[in-house]
Formats: structure tokens, sequence, C-alpha cells
């Protein structure tokens, strides 16, 4: 669907025209390496410190390269857009970010304090990240006094990426989506090597998922241009041009509709006729392709986000609990690519005062029942 490239420092550069030429994928096993290499993602750093009056700070960290710390701010980390009341800084003293076995270098700060009752955000979506659930979780914080102890809840959704023309459940079982997708439910006894190759038998399961819907959209928007005879011809043969089109090493992940007719045209050898079609309405044909692929540059953002809430965090669905005790996840598209993904962490804060004046009081009754009896 889409030419997936390096995106050096964290921002996005220049992209010449997808060609078999460039494809990224050359010989790589389709998405599910690209968006998980180092070249290929934004990471984001993200912290959401929830206060006890329920106003919420929130910093954006990310990895800024030498022009935009030299002044150049048209080569902005931020793959989204951070207008006022957002400030955004420089780090006087980086760090190194975990993203789950890969580092980033964090030298830039985006924070803003969200007052009570407003509505949170991570940032606005703008040109191709529109839509990203990444960027508009459904969120929520609040808290119930329980006169001892108050209690905290932070909860986002982020919602599902089912934008595709062949559903994933076609290809892999829901049970393998999460082991794949999510990392989660792993065969208790297995060994690295029997895990290795469930695994690998997963991502040849991706692979020809996102083949597919490559092969789809392509078609798709090439049939709009068809006479009815064409049309007919190629739902008879849908079947083996699909598997002629991707019996080549590097998968179709990448493919444009110019490289789709060729390898079309080579199979209907006899009679060729896609890339006629395509070179009469190449502009058209790109718009529309072009218009379909951007859902994939959902898939160059990631996030770590760590939760602060006030107290102790007694129960969250984060996978780990930071040194700091902040409930911690890393969210991405990938893993949207399963189901909605609910991010939940509740804490209790002792109300201190409560034990005080609760204390005072007994005192009091107390001192009021034997007071009398000394007399």
């Amino acid at each position: 669907m889409k030419n997936i490239r390096c995106h050096a420092a964290l921002h996005r550069t220049s992209r010449p025209a997808a060609s078999s030429a460039n494809r990224s994928l050359a010989l790589i096993p389709a998405l599910a390496v690209t968006l998980l290499s180092s070249c290929s993602i934004c990471r984001y750093d993200m912290t959401t410190t929830v206060r006890e009056d329920l106003s919420v700070d929130r910093r954006i960290c990310a990895e800024a390269d030498s022009s935009y710390l030299a002044g150049d701010k048209t080569s902005s980390p931020f793959e989204f857009a951070l207008t006022e009341p957002w400030a955004v800084k420089t780090l006087d003293i980086p760090y190194n970010a975990d993203f789950n076995g890969e580092t980033a270098r964090m030298n830039v700060l985006a924070v803003r304090r969200f007052a009570p009752g407003e509505r949170l955000c991570v940032g606005l979506a703008t040109g191709d990240q529109e839509g990203n659930p990444l960027l508009s979780p459904d969120e929520s914080v609040r808290k119930s006094f329980r006169w001892f102890v108050t209690r905290y809840e932070y909860r986002a959704v982020y919602r599902a990426v089912r934008d595709f023309p062949v559903p994933l459940d076609s290809c892999m079982t829901r049970d393998g989506q999460r082991l794949f997708l999510m990392g989660e439910d792993s065969p208790a006894g297995w060994s690295g090597l029997e895990l290795y190759a469930r695994l690998d038998e997963l991502n040849s399961a991706f692979v020809k998922w996102t083949d597919a819907n490559v092969f789809e959209v392509n078609l798709s928007i090439i049939s709009r241009y068809l006479p009815e005879k064409h049309l007919r011809l190629l739902d008879l043969e849908r079947e083996k041009l699909f598997g002629h089109v991707r019996n080549d090493e590097s998968g179709l992940l990448g493919m444009n509709p110019r490289e789709f007719c060729r390898r079309a045209d080579e199979y209907f050898v006899d009679e060729p006729f896609m890339s006629e079609i395509y070179g009469r309405y190449s502009a058209e044909i790109d718009s529309l392709y072009a218009e379909r692929e951007k859902i994939l540059d959902y898939f160059l953002l990631t996030f770590v986000h760590e939760v602060d809430l006030p107290g102790r965090i007694v129960s969250t669905s984060a996978p780990q609990i930071g040194e700091n005790g902040a409930a911690r996840w890393k969210v991405d598209c990938c893993r949207l690519l399963y189901d909605d993904m609910e991010v939940v962490a509740e804490s209790v804060k002792v109300n201190v005062w409560a034990v005080i004046v609760t204390f005072i009081v007994l005192m009091g009754l107390a001192w009021a029942v034997i007071a009398p009896r000394r007399r």
C-alpha cells in the first residue's frame, strides 16, 4: 500500500515517487518488520500527571535533529500540531528513553496543563496523521472521596485501526493476533525455538494479509476504469492473479499502481490491458491510491505513555510499573490492529487530614466518657 521509508532523526523527509527500485521492503517481510524497525518510527515519550484537583500536566518528549535544534522549525520532530497553550522547548539535559528494547535520545519537550474538566488531547492531527487514533484517544479522569482515602482513576481508549479492505481475521486467528501484535498469551512452557517457529508462522500470515490489502486496493481503483468484459475476466482470474502478482520475494507492500498493472499484464500476457488503462488515467489513479495509502502513516508513530496519579497505584491495565511508581504502556497502531486498547490506572491516596480529624474526634469522645468517672 505504501512505501514506508526511514525517518532519520524523527522528522519527515521528502518522498520521491514510489517505484519497484526504491521500495523499502526489497527483501524484508512486510509491515511486521518495517514498522518495528528503528529507522521507521517516530518515538514519543509521554507522561500524564493527574493532580489532586483533577488538573492534568502532560509532557511529550521527542528526538529532534540538528537542524531543528539550530533553529529550523520546519523540521519539527512532532508529527502533529502543538499550538498554544502547548509550550515547546529544548531539554537542558537530554536523556535516553526505552521503547521496549529500542532507545531514542529525547532532547525536545512539549508541555501543557489542562484545567479540571478540560478535554485532554495529545496534539492536533493534521495532514497524513488526520484520523490517527493515537492522537485522539477517549480520555477521562475522575476521583471519588471515601473519607480516609480518595480514589483517582485515569482511563483512555485508543480505537482500533480497521480501515482495510481485507480483515485481519481472514488470515490470522484472534489468538494468533493477540500473540503477534500484543505480545500476550505466550504459550506456557514453550522453548525459544518453538516460540520462534510460531512467530515465523504468524509473520507469514501477516505478510499474506498485507499483500492481500495491497492487491485489493490496487484492483479496486483500476477496476473503476475497466470495461465490463475485463471486469468479468478479473473476477474469474482473481485468485490466480493474486498468486502471480505476489510471487516475488519482496512482497507487495510499497507497490504502486504502475507496477501493479505491469505485473498483472505479465499474467494476461496474451491480451494485456492493465498498463494501457493506467497510462490513460494515471493521474486520477495515482491520486486515489495516494488517498487510500495515507493510513500507513499512522504506523510511523509510537508512544511510551506513563500515567502518574496522586497516591499509590493499586490497579492498572499496564504491563509495567516504572521505578517512579507510574503505570507504563507502549501504544502504537500495530497493537491497534488487534482491537481497541484500554489504558486504565487507579490509585488511592490517604487523606491525612481525615485521619487527624478522626483521631481528634475519637480522643475527644474518649475524654468525654472518661473525665466524668474520674470525678
